[in-house]
């Protein structure tokens, strides 16, 4: 089970399956994928340069996986269910040209609707060689939405699409020790 480090790890995952899709697109590095924010890109004068910006811009914490019961293992250990997150990315392509932007966008689109599942050799760091998946879907938002984000960002508006990853787990580093029922009373105040 992953550990603290999840989300980090999520998000390599992502930028080096884009990566690779991207290269084996447009060439060897010939576009980069970074997981800089828009307004950092924007700030070091990078917004010329064939770039992917995949941006996680929201965390949330995974409701229908939160009241799971806890797992108690044979050796008497309660274990909380892991803390489960929805992970929110936004993809922004960058280049001196609006043809190329537009291309890096939407192989970057077809990428992650091709890995709409993410599992088994794809899954870096500590997830490699979990049995964990994590699924992608495409999150479509309101132009209010949108704004809204980019303000917050307070970078220029551009063209982007928006996914979700999940589930994202965090175990618990906590344990607590169950003590068996060794005797039964009935009727004992």
């Amino acid at each position: 089970m992953p550990d603290y480090a999840a989300i980090a790890d999520v998000s390599e995952t992502l930028k080096k399956m884009l990566q690779e899709g991207l290269d084996s697109t447009f060439g060897v590095n010939q576009v980069i994928v970074t997981l800089d924010s828009p307004k950092k890109i924007e700030e070091e004068n990078n917004t010329e340069n064939k770039l992917l910006s995949v941006f996680l811009y929201k965390v949330l914490e995974n409701s229908d996986l939160k009241n799971r019961p806890a797992a108690v293992s044979n050796s008497n250990v309660k274990k909380p269910t892991p803390l489960s997150f929805d992970l929110y990315y936004m993809l922004t392509p960058y280049g001196a040209d609006e043809d190329n932007k537009l291309k890096i966008l939407g192989r970057a689109a077809q990428i992650m609707y091709d890995n709409a599942i993410l599992q088994g050799s794809l899954l870096q760091k500590k997830y490699s060689g979990t049995p964990e998946q994590l699924k992608i879907s495409f999150t479509p938002l309101t132009q209010e939405s949108i704004v809204q984000t980019w303000q917050a960002l307070e970078a220029s508006m551009r063209v982007a699409v928006y996914y979700l990853v999940t589930p994202v787990e965090i175990e618990s580093l906590r344990a607590d020790s169950l003590t068996p029922v060794t005797e039964r009373g009935f009727g004992e105040p």
